[in-house]
């Protein structure tokens, strides 16, 4: 309500109130309006608190009434009583509301003492995040400090804090307890992962790591970025190892048949080959390494095929060195087996030219037979077998073998006995 006029305006009412209306008049009642006009102001606030009482507020609304409508109509040390009066009246209002603001507002902390209380025992859980914990904290030296409280506000804002933190605390709670639900999957995971055929020894000290690390969260946590990093790192090294498993069987079906044959042909070459020690000692490493990658020692994704590659180059090259070395020793081996025949052939061909020439001047005496059908070399003779070379002191057909002197015998090697023949 305006109560504000211009001084012509009073002048012209109390003119026609039929009072006597100057100047200096208009302008002290103009004054008695603005003490009003500001009183107004405070009535209008009592007015509109939610803890007035009904008839206090009809009562103060009724002042403002009676002094619009007294305002042009009673001097002004009345207008000035209306006001004195509705003043006192605000005050007694004032100290009523004030009352009742610090009983309700009394009533509301002990409701958010309660939920403090409870927060306070639900920050004991497991899985609650530090920051909520001091928050909770922090909001209970609130209410300490605002205690007993006067005003609502203070105590309502305390209030809307306690509910948002409850709701945070909850679920940031749950998030925490999704996060080790993950933790607790992922050392399933590892647990699979280490039955499988072709996790190395080096992956499965990681995953024996891993679930030691993530196992340290199953009980309680309380920061978001450390559960969060730890979630991150768990499932980054198991998706690392599952692609080295991927990568590892394909390795394998693709070269493990050819490596495990390469490794026995080499075994093979090693142990018959024509190889020297040192050529020996290369092979066998580069089949050392090949053999490693099969067992999974020190294995990487790749290294099967990449091992086999370089034993089947190193195992090719000594074979062929090793056939080049059989191939001249076998022609060696025959080359003399050759000479050897020649030269035979040649003592024979001169022992039969000096049989010959000792036959035309000597005759050579008959064999003496003997029990059994055998026939006794004479004395100062053996029997030759000319086709083996071979010589005998009693055979049992003469006509099979030549007889030599005993001289002639010494360039051959007796022979051992059997059914025709005997020393």
């Amino acid at each position: 309500m305006k109560l504000k006029r211009d001084i012509l305006g009073v002048v012209l009412a109390f003119m026609s109130a039929g009072f006597v209306a100057t100047g200096m008049n208009a302008s002290a009642y103009q004054e008695v309006y603005d003490t009003q006009a500001k009183q107004e102001q405070k009535v209008q606030q009592a007015i509109n608190s939610e803890f007035i009482m009904p008839k206090d507020k009809q009562a103060l609304q009724q002042t403002v009434v009676a002094f619009d409508k007294a305002k042009t109509k009673e001097n002004r040390h009345k207008l000035q009583e209306r006001i004195t009066t509705q003043e006192k009246l605000l005050s007694e209002v004032s100290n009523r509301l004030a009352k009742k603001e610090a009983q309700t507002a009394l009533k509301e902390s002990d409701k958010v003492k309660d939920d403090l209380a409870e927060l306070k025992e639900k920050s004991q859980e497991s899985f609650i995040v530090a920051k909520d914990e001091q928050q909770v904290e922090n909001l209970s030296n609130e209410l300490t400090k605002i205690s007993p409280p006067q005003k609502v506000e203070p105590v309502r804002d305390l209030a809307t804090k306690t509910t948002k933190l409850a709701t945070e605390m909850t679920n940031n709670q749950a998030e925490m307890l999704r996060f080790v639900t993950n933790l607790k999957e992922d050392n399933k995971t590892a647990a699979t992962l280490q039955k499988h055929k072709y996790l190395t020894k080096t992956n499965k000290a990681e995953l024996v790591e891993l679930q030691k690390e993530n196992e340290k969260y199953f009980d309680d946590a309380d920061d978001f970025s450390t559960l969060q990093n730890r979630l991150n790192n768990s499932s980054d090294v198991l998706t690392t190892i599952q692609n080295h498993i991927k990568e590892t069987e394909k390795d394998f079906k693709e070269n493990e048949k050819n490596a495990r044959e390469l490794i026995k042909k080499t075994n093979d070459l090693l142990a018959k080959g024509d190889l020297k020690s040192d050529e020996k000692a290369e092979l066998n490493q580069i089949k050392t390494v090949l053999k490693d990658a099969l067992d999974l020692k020190n294995y990487h994704p790749g290294d099967l095929a990449n091992n086999y590659a370089a034993l089947k180059t190193s195992y090719d090259n000594f074979d062929t060195v090793n056939n080049e070395r059989k191939a001249e020793t076998k022609r060696k081996v025959e080359e003399a087996a050759r000479k050897e025949a020649a030269e035979r052939k040649a003592a024979q061909e001169k022992s039969a030219q000096e049989e010959d020439n000792n036959s035309a001047n000597n005759e050579i005496p008959a064999p003496t037979p003997s029990a059994g059908g055998w026939h006794q070399a004479p004395p100062g003779y053996k029997f030759l077998k000319v086709e083996s070379g071979k010589t005998y002191g009693q055979v049992k057909n003469p006509d099979n073998f030549r007889q030599i002197t005993v001289a002639e015998a010494a360039n051959y090697t007796p022979g051992h006995g059997n059914g025709s023949a005997k020393q």
